[in-house]
């Protein structure tokens, strides 16, 4: 056995005691807690430096009793040394998704260590930016960090990929019947019938597994837009972006799982409303702007019913027009901020909403959508939570349509991690504009290179995917 191996063992026997055991669990906690405060605050923030210190206190105990601390990321679950740690992974999976998008495999915390080194890395962990492990490490470097060392991976990984391939028949089937779930929901409301949730909890837990499993799929089958059922479908895509935020902001799985559902019933108030006002393709008049507007009071009125421990679905139905500045509708009863669900579903629906074509306008492009709320944070929506929300996208979210250097036309499938410019794309056609046939297409990843280390492709320009009748449903 080698002699980190042996000391990782005297480090588990060590850490055996229940005190200490619990030591190991609130440091990743409030490494998760420090994750989350800092994508939301400035590092200066009491809320973040209350996590980072007491985050140092328990690594530094634990530090005084072993010569090292490993963490280990392998197949998304996150170990202590070789034993695993299942709650904490449940619990922290949007720490754990974190890290292994950083690259990170293993981390060590080694003896010495300063708040200031926790800083650093935490400000990199919780900024939900795009950055490869190398520059992970050169900015600790320069930041004067020697006591945490990261490796890219962990030692339980053999020469395996860790990743198998993506099978998106699963998350295409939860897709299909959340929305068929949400439309005997409607249509049992319509006709006034106790509103039943169970069969909606069910598949809210199956697309969040879908959803931790596959994150890229299941946010590619939320860029898909259907005119003729735009509201059933727009809740389900709505849910899909509302909790893949909320697993980046390390938001835990029960919660989770309540925002799920309130994403999926947050805009059920709108069955009293007529059909030829919510397909209206002119100015609506001010009698119909109100109607419009009741829609939150009415579904808030229509989730009371239900039992009280389903309660945050009312309250993210009433809220979620009110605005982050509470200049929206309905008027707020008090000067208390939205509930944090109200928040993650506002910015969610204004996405969802703008990059679909609706009656009286066409579809805005997904990237200037991006822009148009970063120009709305700290008025209509939570300043830290967009930023969150842009950082999860990137800059060319899915579905954008995209012309490469070559002349070739395609559709942004997946982020880069490692390479925010260079996403994965759905070549659809050719440079001369030949269409692709669906048995042709194939999806490239822009990162790669030729021989000289040059980009064999770059993205050139945007374009409107309205023009080219692009069907996503087809490319998913």
């Amino acid at each position: 056995m080698s002699e980190q191996g042996e000391t990782g063992r005297q480090a588990n026997n060590l850490l055996g005691r229940k005190d200490r055991v619990q030591r190991v669990k609130n440091s990743v906690r409030m490494l998760a807690v420090a994750q989350r405060e800092v994508a939301l605050y400035p590092s200066s923030h009491p809320s973040v430096l209350g996590a980072i210190r007491e985050l140092h206190e328990s690594l530094t105990y634990l530090l005084q009793r072993v010569d090292h601390l490993t963490f280990n990321v392998y197949r998304g679950i996150l170990f202590l040394e070789d034993e695993v740690m299942p709650d904490e992974t449940a619990r922290h999976h949007g720490l754990v998704e974190r890290l292994v998008a950083m690259g990170i495999g293993s981390m060590t915390f080694v003896p010495g260590l300063s708040e200031d080194e926790l800083i650093a890395f935490v400000e990199l962990v919780g900024s939900g930016e795009e950055i490869a492990l190398g520059q992970v490490k050169e900015t600790l470097s320069r930041a004067g960090s020697a006591h945490i060392r990261l490796y890219e991976k962990s030692s339980l990984m053999g020469d395996e990929d860790a990743e198998g391939p993506s099978d998106n028949a699963a998350a295409k089937k939860v897709y299909s019947s959340t929305i068929e779930a949400v439309r005997r929901l409607e249509a049992n409301a319509k006709l006034g019938k106790t509103l039943d949730l169970v069969p909606l909890q069910n598949l809210v837990n199956q697309l969040l597994e879908e959803l931790l499993r596959d994150r890229a799929t299941m946010i590619a089958l939320a860029s898909i837009k259907s005119h003729d059922e735009y509201t059933l479908q727009h809740s389900v895509n709505v849910c899909v972006l509302a909790t893949a935020l909320g697993s980046l902001l390390s938001i835990a799985k029960d919660p989770l799982r309540n925002l799920g559902l309130c994403a999926l019933t947050y805009d059920i108030g709108k069955i009293h409303v007529p059909t030829e006002i919510l397909k209206k393709g002119s100015p609506l008049t001010r009698e119909e702007w109100q109607l419009i507007m009741s829609h939150s009071v009415q579904g808030a009125e229509l989730l009371k019913k239900l039992h009280p421990s389903t309660i945050f679905p009312m309250v993210t139905a009433f809220e979620h027009h009110m605005r982050y500045d509470l200049q929206g509708y309905p008027k707020p009863p008090s000067n208390e901020k939205i509930h944090i669900f109200s928040r993650i579903v506002a910015i969610c629906d204004a996405y969802d909403a703008m990059t679909t074509r609706r009656p009286y306008r066409r579809a805005i492009r997904p990237e200037q959508t991006v822009a148009i709320l970063m120009q709305g944070r700290g008025r209509a929506y939570d300043p830290g939570i967009t930023k969150a929300f842009v950082n999860m996208l990137g800059i060319y979210p899915t579905s954008s349509l995209v012309k490469l250097s070559s002349g070739e036309v395609g559709a942004v499938m997946k982020a880069n991690p490692k390479d925010v410019l260079h996403p994965k794309v759905a070549v659809l056609f050719d440079r001369h504009g030949r269409r692709f046939l669906p048995e042709e297409r194939r999806t490239i990843d822009l990162a790669d290179r030729d021989g000289d280390g040059r980009h064999k492709r770059s993205i050139v320009d945007t374009l409107d995917a309205d023009e080219y009748e692009i069907d996503m449903a087809e490319l998913v």
